[in-house]
């Protein structure tokens, strides 16, 4: 049995929220919670234990880089940090398999590459290329 997959966003601004919130809904994500807050987002995530959690770095009342920490160290959930350009926190908690940065603005492509991975153009791509390589190799020597 395939397992729910649940998002937290994290934002202060509720018109990004919404467009992120229609986005995950196009891609057949079931379960979106949001918080505005750095109490309310701490709450929902230890009680929603996300699938994957969004937060908007360019949030004006949420103290962003301590709530990046806590939620990076929980490694209950793939964190997506959304932000306009290069961040302090990159180079901070860096890229991993548990962390990534999406620059805004946001497209249901860049959100697919982290929701369904699997499924990811970028992935297909490598895959073909991977394959092609083979098949040459493999006709090289016959």
């Amino acid at each position: 049995m395939k397992s729910t997959k649940k998002v937290l966003i994290i934002s202060d601004n509720v018109r990004f929220t919404e467009e992120l919130k229609q986005l995950l809904n196009k891609l057949d994500i079931p379960v979106v919670m949001e918080a505005n807050s750095d109490k309310k987002a701490l709450g929902m995530f230890f009680t929603l234990n996300p699938t994957f959690t969004f937060l908007d770095l360019n949030s004006e009342t949420i103290r962003t880089e301590s709530l990046a920490k806590v939620i990076q160290d929980s490694e209950a959930t793939k964190l997506s940090l959304l932000c306009k350009k290069n961040h302090k926190l990159e180079w901070l908690l860096g890229e991993s398999e548990k962390v990534c940065f999406i620059k805004t603005p946001i497209t249901i492509t860049k959100l697919n590459d982290v929701v369904n991975p699997h499924l990811s153009f970028a992935n297909l791509l490598d895959e073909a290329s991977s394959l092609l390589r083979r098949e040459t190799k493999e006709q090289e020597f016959s």
